[in-house]
């Protein structure tokens, strides 16, 4: 990661992992799964609710989870609520 490369906060890291995990709208637990395979996460424990997965695997991998791999979780990841 380059030096000027902003991490995420905390905050911002559960408040994505809340969006992507929103029980009527976000993510399914398997394309949960299938989505932290493609950008090989680690997928923390499947068994979790879904946005604490989420935001577990954002947070085991803070630094080296580049912003063009933050960019193509936001493009693969498909939220109908922002469409």
């Amino acid at each position: 990661m380059s030096p000027l490369e902003k991490q995420f906060s905390q905050s911002e890291l559960e408040a994505i992992a809340a969006a992507l995990g929103d029980t009527s709208e976000g993510l399914t637990g398997s394309e949960i799964g299938h989505i932290l395979a493609t950008l090989k996460m680690a997928d923390p424990n499947p068994d979790m609710t879904k946005w604490k997965r989420l935001h577990n695997a954002f947070v085991e991998r803070p630094n080296t989870l580049s912003v063009s791999s933050r960019c193509e979780l936001m493009s693969i990841a498909p939220l109908p609520f922002l469409v």
